[in-house]
């Protein structure tokens, strides 16, 4: 999974997702990665940290799908609190 995810190089062959290869911008927009231990960035808020992630997959319009998601789970009031609580 870390290899399909981009995270590990493969020691052989090709990985190609919807025929896109590993870690390329239409490979990564179309899927994800949840780890065992998710790592979360401290010194960013809720938010900061979706921001983030977002960014680094290249994710645009993001943000109202996001509002949903934090309200179903019910931490929606908790966007701009830091990470670590």
């Amino acid at each position: 999974m870390k290899c399909i995810a981009g995270l590990l190089r493969p020691t052989g062959g090709d990985i190609l997702i919807a025929g896109n290869p590993r870690g390329s911008r239409k490979a990564r927009q179309i899927t994800a990665y949840v780890p065992e231990a998710p790592q979360l960035y401290n010194m960013l808020t809720v938010w900061e940290h979706l921001r983030f992630i977002t960014d680094a997959y290249e994710i645009e319009r993001w943000e109202e799908k996001a509002e949903q998601l934090l309200r179903l789970f019910e931490i929606w009031e908790q966007r701009d609190e830091f990470t670590n609580h």
